[in-house]
């Protein structure tokens, strides 16, 4: 008789790498929260009359690097 248990093959199936799915929620949050930059920006524009260290796209850049680890360490 054949003792297959230990030497069993393993079979893999294909599926989504967590990494793409990062990819959309990194892409959905930047697009979301880049209106609220821009007018951020531009709202600190208008007070203080100087640039902003930060620009919009930098903005919304970084509340997207950092909404988006916590959605997946949740």
């Amino acid at each position: 008789m054949t003792d297959m248990t230990t030497e069993t093959p393993i079979l893999r199936g294909r599926h989504k790498s967590p990494r793409q799915e990062y990819k959309v929620y990194f892409g959905l949050i930047f697009a979301v929260s880049l209106p609220g930059a821009i007018i951020a920006c531009a709202w600190a524009t208008l007070r203080d009359s100087d640039a902003p260290r930060k620009g919009p796209i930098a903005r919304a850049l970084s509340q997207a690097r950092t909404i988006t680890p916590q959605i997946f360490s949740a």
